[in-house]
């Protein structure tokens, strides 16, 4: 018997979050029908049941990986232990002997802010990303010491959320935009130019009235690979994040900027099968168990 289609199937039961494999089969004319042959590697052995690692056998394969065993049977049950609620704070209580020196360090840092064509929404989406989730970490470390009570702390919020709306208007300089081909959010791109440094930032291109025209969907080396899908869950995740930090401390923006934030999250940690309009889990592969971010773009490994 050989494989002939796998469906993938997830499901969550309390702290424990389950990757169901069912494998479709054929058999060769003549031949008996028989449960697959599988190949399971070091790091699918602690995900399944005993019962199932108890009939293993060993192969004499090897790579990078490690060595894999012979496993009989045509579903599989990944069983993955889900990490509690981290929330914002650390997983340890700030120690005493440290509160000054991170005081003083945060005090230094009170007027951080992204530089001028980040302010804009002129740029790439993956480095301005990275500098929101920094000043949204400034946001998180002020409250673990005590100090959300404090005007500073009320001064970076509002900035942070501006900063975050620059980004995700609809009007945009740089827009999101659905990409219907392969059911995901992209960002239109920039063509950067400051005039040499004499005028305010800005993007050459007028993509916000014409998305065809959207530098960054048809060059893969514009916004560090965005429109064509490379490293989406880096720079979704660091703009979520500093959503998320926004989101616990006014909670009323989060509802506001909602219809546009979700999108987002669904583009690259969309859970349902069920959903029309994205592909679920788009990185993640549940097999290897890690993500991919080349990209859709040709490369060696084409992955997304």
């Amino acid at each position: 018997s050989y494989p002939t289609r796998v469906v993938v199937d997830f499901a969550v039961e309390g702290d424990v979050g389950a990757v169901r494999w069912l494998w479709e089969s054929k058999t060769i004319t003549g031949w008996p029908t028989q449960p697959l042959l599988q190949l399971a590697w070091p790091l699918h052995m602690p995900l399944l049941r005993p019962s199932v690692v108890a009939g293993a056998a060993p192969t004499p394969f090897s790579d990078v990986r490690g060595v894999p065993v012979a496993l009989v049977g045509n579903s599989w049950e990944l069983r993955y232990r889900l990490f509690p609620d981290a929330g914002l704070h650390a997983p340890r209580p700030i120690a005493d002997s440290f509160r000054r020196d991170l005081l003083k360090a945060l005090q230094g840092d009170q007027s951080f802010d992204l530089p001028l064509g980040y302010r804009l929404g002129v740029g790439d989406t993956y480095l301005s990303s990275r500098m929101l989730a920094r000043l949204a970490r400034l946001l998180a470390i002020a409250d673990e010491l005590g100090e959300s009570g404090k005007a500073y702390f009320e001064d970076m919020l509002h900035r942070l959320e501006k900063r975050l709306e620059v980004w995700l208007s609809p009007k945009a300089r740089a827009p999101f935009i659905y990409d219907a081909a392969w059911g995901g959010i992209v960002s239109c791109g920039c063509k950067y130019d400051d005039c040499g440094g004499n005028c305010s930032p800005r993007c050459a291109n007028r993509s916000w009235t014409e998305p065809e025209e959207c530098p960054a969907l048809s060059r893969g080396d514009l916004n560090h690979g965005n429109g064509m899908y490379n490293n989406h869950h880096f720079q979704y995740g660091y703009l979520l994040y500093a959503v998320a930090v926004v989101a616990k401390f006014n909670p009323s923006w989060e509802s506001h900027w909602r219809w546009r934030i979700l999108p987002l999250a669904r583009d690259y940690g969309n859970p349902s099968q069920l959903d029309p309009s994205f592909p679920p889990a788009r990185h993640k592969d549940w097999f290897l168990g890690l993500s991919w971010d080349g990209g859709v773009s040709p490369t060696l490994t084409p992955r997304a």
